[in-house]
């Protein structure tokens, strides 16, 4: 069985391979398909079939990534089940809405004016949409990583949940002070990623 240490940094490698490959398209969706546009968000939405796919690609290649760390520890093979199934389709649609409420945010930015000293109605500057995509990308990924061994951990008797920081984490009143802890399945109170751009993680520990 591998080291917790190494295993950690496993999963962020793999966590943050996946958020920079989801980053990338979803940027480029929003960037070819949504911004700019003069049809409202909603109507896009109505008439899209390509977005759910990309994000269902990354929310299931993080969901069986996660089998793959359980089936590590427990030196066993890990099987993809009908409950993982409503898993993934569960968190697919949620990080769905999350696109879709973020494009109508960043698209109403773009359209947004105050008045200045002057009284004069300016633009507003527009968000970084690169930074927003970014964060959207890890959430995506992390969030199916963390649901997946939260879900898939309870199948098995023997499994805990040890609640892991990135290492360098700086967020000494969420995170840190949860760096360590190990919960029963089920039990844990804190499900990362706990705020935009966390990277924490649970690791299953055999007990």
């Amino acid at each position: 069985m591998p080291s917790q240490l190494s295993q950690s940094r496993k999963i962020t490698q793999e966590l943050d391979k996946l958020q920079r490959e989801i980053t990338t398209k979803l940027e480029r969706f929003y960037k070819q398909k949504v911004k700019g546009k003069q049809t409202p968000v909603d109507f896009l939405r109505q008439n899209d079939k390509e977005i759910k796919g990309i994000i269902r690609d990354t929310v299931q290649a993080s969901w069986l990534f996660a089998h793959g760390i359980i089936s590590d520890t427990i030196a066993d093979r890990v099987d993809l089940t009908a409950r993982d199934i409503e898993g993934i389709e569960l968190t697919t649609n949620n990080m769905e809405n999350y696109f879709w409420a973020l494009s109508h945010d960043l698209v109403t930015r773009e359209t947004a004016f105050k008045r200045n000293e002057n009284n004069q109605l300016v633009p507003l500057d527009e968000f970084d949409i690169h930074a927003a995509f970014v964060g959207l990308g890890g959430w995506i990924a992390y969030f199916g990583y963390n649901y997946a061994i939260e879900s898939k951990s309870g199948e098995f008797g023997n499994l805990k949940l040890k609640f892991v920081t990135r290492e360098n984490c700086i967020d000494t009143k969420v995170c840190l002070p949860l760096n360590g802890k190990i919960f029963d399945i089920g039990t844990a109170l804190y499900q990362p990623p706990l705020h935009k751009h966390c990277k924490c993680r649970l690791i299953p520990v055999k007990v």
